[in-house]
């Protein structure tokens, strides 16, 4: 029924009028095309793109960060090879600096030691050697710990050294 009377309609119109409607619906069902498909399509592209490039901007952010650190750490270690270090005299000054006292200290060959501490505080312990590796430049080669008599206290054995740490990612 609907059908027939929108045939109807139609062919009541001259031929001509027929080709401009025909052109109007075409034109009709391709903007609704573009509006419903091709414009929401074309949003989520744009918004990729922008997703794209601020992802890529961190990553240039990131890549001059780490190249700083790389040339800030090299400029350190250049630094302490320049600068002749006693590691006896810095241990015994780190340790005063924590209020920590070691039982033994014994040198090893080409800057490096052994230090022992007996009934420290866990957390002092872990303070003087965040203070060593990232204040003073030291590196910690072997580290023991075990429980002291006393219920709050830690006995730990400490190898330190003046030279590089090992690096397996090379």
């Amino acid at each position: 029924m609907m059908n027939e009377s929108l045939t109807n309609w139609f062919y009541r119109f001259s031929r001509r009028e027929q080709y401009v409607l025909m052109a109007g619906a075409v034109v009709l069902i391709l903007y609704v095309v573009y509006q419903l498909w091709l414009l929401p399509l074309q949003n989520r592209v744009d918004l990729a793109r922008h997703q794209v490039n601020v992802v890529v901007d961190d990553l240039r952010e990131v890549e001059s960060l780490s190249h700083n650190i790389l040339q800030a750490r090299k400029q350190r270690s250049q630094q302490q090879r320049s600068q002749p270090v006693n590691l006896a005299e810095l241990v015994d000054r780190s340790l005063r600096k924590s209020q920590l006292t070691m039982q033994t200290y014994q040198p090893g060959k080409q800057g490096e030691a052994s230090v022992r501490l007996s009934d420290v505080s866990y957390r002092q312990l872990l303070a003087w050697l965040y203070e060593l590796e990232q204040r003073q430049g030291l590196y910690i080669s072997q580290f023991t710990m075990t429980t002291s008599a006393s219920t709050s206290q830690v006995n730990a054995t400490v190898g330190l050294s003046l030279g590089q740490p090992v690096s397996y990612d090379e």
